[in-house]
């Protein structure tokens, strides 16, 4: 193999690999974390409604669990996403 095929060699491993995690990785998140954030997310609004305007140590925790809640939300979309790209990058190099 010359150096162009197994540049483009690795370039199609790569892009099966994404797609792989993200398939992965949406089977999971609906499985499972779909529910997981909608259920968490409700808690810590019920949380929130139920703590005293002055109790800012509470406010802060539940403010820190939602950041935590989004952050994950945002990882596990972005691997969702990064498969999107891979599947749009193998059909645009794929021979016509």
């Amino acid at each position: 193999m010359n150096t162009n095929n197994l540049r483009q060699k690795a370039i199609e491993d790569r892009i099966e690999q994404e797609l792989y995690e993200a398939q992965e990785v949406k089977k999971i998140k609906i499985r499972f974390l779909d529910d997981f954030f909608d259920r968490k997310e409700k808690e810590l609004w019920d949380a929130f409604g139920r703590t005293k305007i002055g109790d800012s140590t509470s406010l802060i925790e539940i403010h820190h669990q939602f950041k935590s809640l989004n952050a994950l939300r945002a990882e596990v979309q972005t691997a969702v996403n990064t498969g999107k790209l891979a599947q749009a990058e193998k059909d645009a190099t794929r021979p016509a």
